[in-house]
């Protein structure tokens, strides 16, 4: 199912709020990722006080160069 106009927006304004506030964004290549190794992942992020967000890649770029056109 696509994703809406207005929900990419919404995913950009979040990422944009994410990268403003994080003091360090690390990039994973998840498809070689087990269930189980990202479960452990997403704890230990937590853990760690940090967080994990599944976006694709336009929509990062988008929001790191600043544009909102969707």
């Amino acid at each position: 199912m696509a994703i809406t106009k207005q929900r990419k927006a919404d995913i950009i304004e979040k990422l944009k709020g994410i990268f403003a506030k994080s003091p360090i964004v690390a990039f994973v290549r998840f498809n070689r990722l087990t269930v189980a190794n990202a479960n452990a992942l997403r704890r230990k992020l937590r853990e760690a006080g940090g967080g994990y967000y599944v976006a694709k890649k336009t929509l990062i770029r988008k929001s790191l160069e600043g544009g909102q056109t969707v």
